[in-house]
């Protein structure tokens, strides 16, 4: 089924769709599922968050796609924070290196 998602905007339709299906609760710095959705799928791809609209057309490289899928899989089945999926948290406009157990403030 997956394999018809191409595009930016697709994975993050999609993990917009499977978190709520999977009834996932936005936090650790989100407060809905698009905006998390959107930070997990442009993190995947080493995109800046304020990613021109444009980009949200790009197709995705099948071993990007590949990553994004299992890291929607896992915050969607194993209820794995996104922060904890990418390494990182954002927190009054500064970003955090984020693992389980500790948050460090990024230089």
């Amino acid at each position: 089924m997956t394999d018809v998602l191409s595009t930016v905007c697709d994975f993050i339709r999609y993990c917009v769709s499977r978190c709520n299906q999977a009834g996932v609760f936005s936090g650790h710095g989100f407060d809905n599922t698009l905006d998390e959705a959107s930070f997990l799928v442009l993190t995947a791809l080493h995109l800046p968050h304020d990613l021109p609209p444009a980009y949200a057309a790009a197709t995705l490289l099948p071993e990007e796609r590949t990553r994004v899928l299992e890291l929607i899989r896992r915050r969607a089945d194993e209820r794995v924070p996104s922060a904890y999926l990418t390494g990182e948290a954002w927190f009054a406009g500064m970003a955090f290196k984020v693992t389980p157990d500790v948050l460090i403030p990024r230089p």
